[in-house]
């Protein structure tokens, strides 16, 4: 767009913008305030200085996090409110040309501006359609709520009951319970959490609703509640939607040796002996609560979300009174399923000082 090309326009307008910075670990400014100007004076300034609850509940409508890997990182921005109009023409005079500025800063003022010019052709009473936020399948079993002022697009979103799945889609002791509902959309998207109800829907003990990645082959659990109407959860993505009952075992094991420690061997703690066991499960996840015993004793324990570890860590002057310990560990997920139990023969003569874990 140059300056000299006009947009036709009437009524009330809504501008969706975006800008960034290009940060690094010499320029971490990053964007910090953005304005419409208009013959000097503003129309519209604001300041991503502070973040509300809502706002930050609801981030996509201000930045696309999804972007954010860019290398350079930048951080994508929507200048102006989602849910109001960003300038009102019938403000101005109609036939009147309008050349508006916005212009976009970082915390050091490094400025950047974009001007275009708004032939103001007059208010026409015509209502625009908004694009809609609730989508139901034919039968009406299936309805699905997309955010409102994140949902972008004309066309619709279609609910298709596409049958049994191959035998191999299923990873072992995750158990079909339903029929599989492909959703599907033609030009319509968002940004956030969708609500996904199934209507009359009603689940057994150990079911989830759980989605199928179509890139990965992988189902998802999903985040499932009961409420009168059937059975709900957040969608944040399309595909292949069905029940499944988690029949199959959590796993607690000894973690790859790229990750056995936290510390390497000058900085390690001597005062503790720290133990590690990697957890993982294929269905409804760990549910925390683990049993942790040590010689037949229960004893206390970590768990590091991030790494999907559980620590272990074991007082070093235990080697005054014994020379092994047992350690045996059993964890849950959220469908009621045992792991087997762990066993660790921990010789706390072998186990130098400097090289514990």
């Amino acid at each position: 767009m140059n300056n000299s090309e006009l947009l036709k326009l009437g009524g009330e307008v809504r501008i969706k913008l975006g800008a960034f910075d290009r940060m690094n670990s010499h320029n971490k400014n990053n964007l910090y305030s953005a304005k419409l100007m208009f013959d000097g004076k503003n129309l519209y300034e604001r300041k991503f200085e502070k973040m509300s609850y809502a706002e930050a509940k609801d981030h996509q409508s201000i930045y696309d996090s999804n972007r954010s890997s860019l290398n350079p990182p930048v951080y994508v921005y929507n200048l102006f409110p989602s849910f109001k109009s960003s300038i009102d023409l019938r403000g101005f005079s109609e036939n009147q040309e309008i050349l508006l500025e916005i212009i976009a800063e970082d915390k050091e003022n490094n400025r950047s501006s974009l001007k275009f010019k708004i032939f103001n052709s007059g208010f026409k009473g015509h209502v625009t359609k908004t694009t809609p936020t609730e989508y139901s399948s034919q039968d009406s079993r299936f309805l699905l709520k997309t955010p409102k002022g994140n949902t972008f697009g004309k066309g619709n979103i279609l609910f298709e009951v596409v049958g049994t799945p191959r035998e191999n889609l299923l990873p072992e002791d995750l158990i079909l319970k339903s029929e599989l509902i492909e959703i599907e959309s033609t030009g319509i998207s968002w940004s956030g959490d969708a609500k996904f109800l199934w209507k009359g829907k009603k689940l057994g003990k150990g079911e989830n609703l759980y989605l199928l990645e179509e890139g990965t082959k992988h189902w998802i659990i999903l985040k499932t509640t009961s409420e009168n109407g059937g059975t709900s959860a957040v969608l944040n993505k399309i595909g292949i939607i069905a029940v499944l009952e988690d029949r199959s075992k959590p796993r607690i094991d000894h973690p790859f040796l790229i990750s056995r420690h936290r510390f390497t061997p000058e900085v390690r703690p001597s005062a503790v002996i720290e133990r590690m066991y990697s957890i993982s499960d294929i269905g409804s996840g760990y549910a925390g609560g683990a049993e942790i015993f040590l010689d037949g004793q229960i004893f206390p324990y970590e768990f590091e979300p991030d790494r999907k570890v559980i620590l272990v860590k074991i007082p070093n002057s235990f080697s005054k009174f014994k020379r092994r310990l047992l350690l045996q560990a059993r964890i849950k997920d959220r469908a009621g399923n045992l792991s087997d139990w762990l066993t660790d023969l921990i010789d706390l003569e072998k186990i130098p000082r400097n090289d514990q874990g």
